[in-house]
């Protein structure tokens, strides 16, 4: 056998190399580093195949801290899918049809977790932020020779099976923490692609296709966009095993850390009980799998790191807004009171 260790890769060590996805991979982890995010490859997580329990993991995890040189305020936490995609393909989305009826949460594609801490944040941060994007609700990878969706539809399935297992660990965490460190968390997901991302025009019917020069003709170039995908049943029950084995020493933890919240003044208003919290995931309440596991980010490269800022201005923005009242409460009181002058 020629061991020659001079050999050099044959023709088209490019193209094999970038189908990897690694470089890609490394690109994106190289801009959330550029961000002062910590990064790590490779989150795993286990995944139930009927009796056995099988190994997966999501490209990447990453995490920014709250800018205190002297303490940890709060953290926003990314779990990142990375699709690379040859020349000449690029993704299709498909805008949501609904109006009065959408299934859409209007700022809860990033989720925001106080129940640890003795202040409330505001419930409206992300508003702002996601009315500027549009929410599709299909994709469609377009190319030559095909139309697919599964590969979408597999990243973004990653990305949700993950979702249960980072948020055990890192509650885990936070739920130790004494009021004087409690942290508050932000927490997303993302899918980055180098493809070119395009939204179908809403006007577009069959015919319009047929009659159409180029893709051009009947979409938009955009750089996010927000999907809304729903789950299935297996997804509560995978929920509830990522919980299965932390649950009883979280809830443990987390009445305690309410006794002292409590002691502090906290009033534990409507997702602000660190208890309940915990046995809504435990047990996989509706509620909490839909605003965890439903909503995603799909960006390209190029509008990923503008995604970035936005996330880490609008989470300071948040944590400077905290107050001691829940900003709910103080809505739902001002509305009585507007109606009883009335």
């Amino acid at each position: 056998m020629n061991m020659n260790s001079d050999a050099k890769p044959k023709k088209g060590w490019k193209d094999h190399l970038l189908r990897s996805g690694v470089p890609l991979e490394y690109e994106i982890a190289r801009i959330l580093a550029d961000e002062n995010m910590s990064v790590d490859a490779d989150f795993s997580f286990l995944r139930r195949d009927g009796a056995v329990a099988k190994e997966l993991s999501v490209d990447m995890a990453a995490t920014w801290y709250g800018p205190n040189e002297n303490k940890l305020d709060y953290e926003l936490q990314l779990l990142i899918e990375c699709k690379y995609r040859s020349k000449g393909k690029y993704i299709l989305f498909l805008e949501d049809p609904n109006d009065q009826f959408s299934p859409v949460t209007l700022g809860g594609t990033i989720n925001t977790f106080d129940a640890f801490t003795p202040y409330h944040l505001p419930r409206d941060a992300f508003v702002s932020l996601e009315e500027s994007l549009t929410y599709v609700y299909k994709g469609i990878e377009l190319h030559d020779g095909d139309a697919v969706e599964e590969d979408l539809r597999r990243g973004i399935q990653q990305l949700r099976y993950a979702t249960p297992a980072s948020l055990c660990k890192t509650l885990s965490f936070l739920i130790q923490n004494e009021i004087s460190e409690s942290m508050c968390l932000f927490f997303t997901k993302i899918l980055v692609t180098n493809a070119p991302l395009r939204i179908m025009n809403r006007d577009v019917n069959i015919e319009k296709i047929k009659s159409a020069q180029s893709i051009e003709d009947v979409s938009r170039s955009v750089q996010t966009v927000i999907l809304f995908s729903d789950y299935g049943p297996d997804y509560e029950d995978h929920f509830r095993y990522s919980f299965k084995e932390e649950s009883e020493g979280l809830l443990k933890s987390a009445r305690h850390l309410r006794d002292r919240l409590q002691s502090n003044g906290k009033r534990m208003s409507f997702g602000a009980d660190p208890v309940t919290l915990i046995e809504n995931f435990s047990t996989a309440t509706r509620y909490e799998c839909r605003a965890v596991g439903t909503q995603f980010f799909i960006t390209s490269l190029d509008g990923l790191p503008r995604l970035i800022k936005s996330l880490k201005k609008i989470c300071q923005s948040s944590y400077r807004h905290k107050t001691k009242t829940d900003p709910l409460d103080r809505q739902i009181k001002n509305d009585l009171k507007k109606a009883e002058t009335r």
